[in-house]
């Protein structure tokens, strides 16, 4: 259970600049650290989810059975966007085939992950760590822990929060996506 720091975001990024990975797998990666998704959520995106610069998924597609609505920044939209120019509403957005219908494997991105980790001397760091990597970085730029809970989309703890207050923090998440997209393009993403 880590996160990525500063300078191991920033020598990550020159890593993946430089690197032979399939595209779909540096994609997925960069999408994790700009929105906190799952890495599971990722690799299951498909053009449907896309809707009004948001990633909309059912609670069928969440782990936690919860519907998201997750405002994208403007660099996240145009990676999804890129990934999703050739692609009717259906097909998967990180996909490894050039019909965009076989979608990217869990597995492919923790490979593609580790070895970029290991080619600059991170220690072993997952594909689940990035959303550790994006939560931690959204607290040390004050975002309450609410915020980041939405942001998360993790499941309600206490009985107010499950069955009473059903806001959704659109606006701050917004404000997060915009904090977060700022600070991984500042190093280098």
């Amino acid at each position: 259970q880590r996160f990525l720091d500063k300078e191991e975001l920033s020598s990550l990024f020159k890593a993946m600049k430089t690197s032979q990975a399939h595209p779909a797998a540096l994609r997925a990666l960069r999408i994790q650290l700009l929105t906190g998704l799952r890495p599971g959520e990722v690799c299951k995106l498909q053009g449907k989810n896309i809707v009004e610069g948001a990633v909309s998924l059912l609670g069928a597609e969440t782990k936690s059975n919860r519907p998201l609505v997750l405002p994208l920044s403007i660099t996240a939209h145009r990676l999804l966007q890129d990934a999703s120019e050739p692609l009717g509403k259906t097909q998967f957005l990180m996909s490894t085939d050039r019909r965009y219908r076989k979608r990217l494997s869990l597995s492919a991105i923790e490979k593609c992950l580790g070895r970029l980790c290991i080619s600059i001397g991170i220690p072993h760091t997952t594909p689940h760590d990035l959303r550790r990597t994006v939560a931690t970085h959204l607290g040390a730029m004050k975002h309450n822990n609410d915020v980041i809970d939405a942001v998360l989309n993790h499941a309600p703890i206490g009985v107010t929060q499950r069955h009473y207050n059903h806001y959704e923090y659109m606006e701050e998440k917004v404000a997060a996506m915009r904090d977060v997209e700022e600070l991984m393009t500042s190093l280098g993403l």
